[in-house]
């Protein structure tokens, strides 16, 4: 018996971790308010559903996609029908109408549906009679694979002071 290490063990047990590691990797367990959509050269193979899915790690992308209504917190500027500038705080709800879209840009796409429903708030804050919540997220177009389900305003336009300061604001610029 010799004192030299045994490269053919050591290759042995490098070989087992890297299969269990890609095992590992390949196993994905999708939860029952979301869906799994794996795409294969930039193309959609599949939207899966809910259970234990395998999906081969060096040739497909996964990405999930909540199956359940996302929340928005939404904060905006607008004017009133007399011309007065306001802050409009509202809650918007959204669902996936399509995985495939939200899948493309997941972290983009809640900011887009968001802006498009402020944009219909802000445009609410001058009509001289508020629409009700389904009415305002029928107004909010599809965005990234979202679909608005209820946008309310939560409180009253609050009036904003007449600015004096001679710097922009962020949401003006120094261009506007």
């Amino acid at each position: 018996m010799s004192n030299e290490p045994d490269y053919l063990t050591g290759s042995l047990v490098g070989g087992v971790l890297f299969v269990l590691l890609a095992l590992a990797a390949a196993v994905w367990r999708v939860g029952p308010d979301e869906r799994l959509v794996v795409r294969r050269s930039g193309r959609i193979r599949a939207v899966i559903g809910p259970g234990l899915r395998f999906v081969l790690p060096v040739l497909d992308r996964a990405t999930r996609v909540p199956i359940r209504p996302l929340q928005a917190e939404l904060w905006c500027r607008g004017v009133t029908r007399d011309g007065a500038p306001v802050l409009i705080r509202g809650r918007a709800a959204f669902r996936v109408s399509d995985p495939d879209r939200y899948a493309a840009a997941p972290d983009e796409a809640l900011e887009l549906a968001c802006r498009a429903a402020e944009d219909v708030l802000r445009r609410s804050a001058g009509t001289p009679a508020p629409a009700a919540a389904r009415d305002l997220a029928a107004a909010v177009p599809e965005t990234a694979g979202l679909t608005a389900t209820d946008l309310e305003p939560l409180a009253a336009a609050i009036p904003l002071p007449e600015r004096h300061s001679p710097h922009p604001t962020p949401e003006e610029g120094p261009w506007s």
